[in-house]
């Protein structure tokens, strides 16, 4: 996935716009009265974002490993040459990212009253950690087994090390923020409970449902008009249905994921801990299946470019554990189905499965765990894995950004260790995602149990109401490296952004929302001025006396990021 070239310098910028904070432009407290008009063009200062850079950059995370499995810590640019589909890379950036060389973490910063914000507060204090528990792919008996495990692996969680707890089922949730805290993360894991996904088969009913389906299917061959063949249709519908769901709804959970920590510097290690992976990433490894479903290819290049750009790389490990297949236990005698044609089909779907994890791991610069049942050992790894790594930056000699795949390939002069990156990416020049798609992920952003997004940062100031406003009074100052703008013929520059307020009561109902779309066009030195004032918007929402969840969220036009920031919101009755 390409990138702007301030990607890279988003970590050392966030402490900087932290820092100047108080200039920001917060019109209720500032008592500014050139907020811009939602519904007009205008030129005012207030009015203007930000930060564009035309340059494209490839990222790459390398960790490199000796014949011990221990890090490599001295690895120099020279040591290192970068290909693309065969055709070596001049590299601009080679930033090593040791664990020996970190600081300790800095105070955090703390916001005046009524302040919030989407900022990391911290540093860069090493690659943050994400344990994504599945059970929309998983089946309970084995979703208990793996929560005993994460457990223990949280007992033992080594100091200094940020790591959340992400659950997929209906949808992504976020049941722990990033924390250090071994006992937080050990309380918010212990109240997960095992859930039973209606889009997922159990292996005893799959067994019944083989057998069923190979008959009924054997007799809808010499019958395809008659009833048989009509059940058997009906049955390969059901379950296409299914499979599709899944897959829908994991690739909206990683988009998700993606843009929850895309605004967090470095390196994310996404430790999945699922049985089932309905997809592949990679161009010339998607199954037979995917293939004939091409609805999906294209969601699938966009899911990964996301990743790509988040700094995102995934260890799937299986779940399911140790196999069983060809035991005793596989036979489904209540049917008649022969035991051996069924652990036969078991086999090849776990070799498919442990094919796709590879696949995964291999396009995201992760690693594949399977074929053991020690989880907590495997998501040990996972960690000290990626504790260590360098980024390496180039700007790619083929400047055509058609969509296709570029395979990458790193080299090191060292003799003996092991590399982990990602093989490759898509070329695109933009976002994948359709307008209407982006559109219902600002609303579905817009929820109160979906994790805040980072892609773009930001800072709100939200005012109850009193004496002389009998609204909720929201002012935005949105990081100027976030939003992208356009120059045009009239020698001005132009974005679209939109901004949205939703408010929630205790039963996670919405009760109100207002959406702002606002259009800047803005001369030279207006945005040139904003860079150390933020872009500012400001919004009105009438609320009765209450306890609200406020979720504020912002969209960019032409990139399609999307930031959103979560505000604890009470409304008291104005005398």
């Amino acid at each position: 996935m390409n990138t702007s070239v301030n990607r890279p310098l988003r970590g050392t910028l966030i402490p900087a716009l932290l820092a100047a904070a108080a200039c920001f432009c917060l019109a209720q407290s500032t008592g500014d009265s050139t907020q811009p008009n939602p519904k007009t063009s205008t030129d005012q200062a207030s009015q203007a974002p930000v930060f564009h850079a035309e340059s494209r950059l490839v990222l790459v995370d390398l960790v490199i490993t000796d014949h011990h499995g221990d890090p490599v810590t001295d690895l120099k640019p020279e040591n290192v040459s970068l290909l693309e589909d065969g055709k070596p890379q001049k590299l601009v950036a080679f930033e090593p990212h040791l664990a020996k060389t970190r600081k300790p973490a800095p105070p955090p910063v703390k916001l005046p009253p009524h302040q919030f914000t989407n900022f990391p507060l911290t540093e860069d204090q090493g690659p943050v950690n994400i344990i994504l528990f599945d059970l929309l792919n998983t089946l309970p008996l084995e979703q208990a087994f793996a929560k005993k495990q994460m457990i223990q692996f949280l007992k033992d969680l080594p100091s200094g090390h940020r790591l959340a707890l992400f659950v997929l089922g209906t949808k992504l949730r976020m049941i722990q923020g990033f924390t250090g805290d071994s006992d937080t993360l050990i309380s918010a894991a212990e109240a997960l409970q095992a859930n039973r996904s209606l889009l997922l088969t159990s292996e005893d009913d799959r067994q019944t449902d083989n057998f069923v389906n190979s008959t009924v299917y054997s007799d809808a061959r010499s019958d395809p008009g008659g009833a048989s063949g009509r059940i058997a249709s009906a049955l390969s519908d059901l379950v296409g249905m299914q499979e599709n769901a899944r897959a829908d709804g994991t690739l909206q959970a990683l988009t998700l994921l993606a843009g929850a920590v895309s605004g967090y510097p470095g390196r994310k290690n996404v430790i999945w801990l699922s049985t089932n992976f309905p997809f592949r990433f990679g161009p010339t490894d998607i199954n037979q299946k995917i293939r004939e479903q091409r609805r999906y290819l294209d969601p699938f290049q966009g899911v990964s470019a996301l990743l790509a750009a988040a700094q995102i790389a995934i260890y799937p490990i299986d779940i399911g554990g140790l196999s069983t297949d060809g035991a005793g236990s596989v036979s489904a005698p209540s049917t008649g189905a022969p035991s051996t044609s069924i652990a036969s089909g078991q086999l090849m779907a776990r070799w498919d499965s442990h094919d796709a994890m590879a696949d995964i791991a291999r396009e995201t610069g992760g690693q594949a765990y399977y074929g053991a049942n020690d989880f907590k050992s495997m998501m040990q790894r996972s960690l000290q894995q990626g504790e260590n790594y360098y980024t390496l930056a180039y700007v790619p000699a083929n400047r055509d950004w058609n969509g296709k795949y570029r395979k990458v390939e790193v080299k090191v002069t060292k003799e003996g260790v092991k590399l982990e990156y990602r093989r490759g990416y898509y070329a695109f020049a933009g976002s994948q995602i359709s307008k209407d798609e982006i559109i219902k992920l600002l609303a579905y952003s817009m929820q109160p149990t979906i994790p805040e997004t980072t892609a773009i940062l930001m800072r709100v100031q939200v005012l109850p109401p009193d004496h002389d406003h009998k609204a909720v009074s929201i002012d935005y100052a949105v990081a100027p490296s976030d939003i992208s703008f356009s120059d045009g013929p009239d020698h001005l520059k132009h974005a679209q952004i939109d901004f949205m307020a939703s408010a929630w009561d205790k039963e996670n109902k919405e009760v109100a929302r207002v959406a702002t779309p606002i259009e800047f066009h803005i001369r030279q030195e207006v945005y040139d001025q904003i860079q150390a004032t933020g872009v500012p918007a400001h919004q009105e929402l009438e609320l009765k006396p209450g306890t609200y969840f406020l979720r504020v969220g912002v969209m960019d036009h032409q990139t399609q990021k999307i930031g959103t920031v979560n505000v604890p919101l009470t409304v008291a009755a104005v005398k």
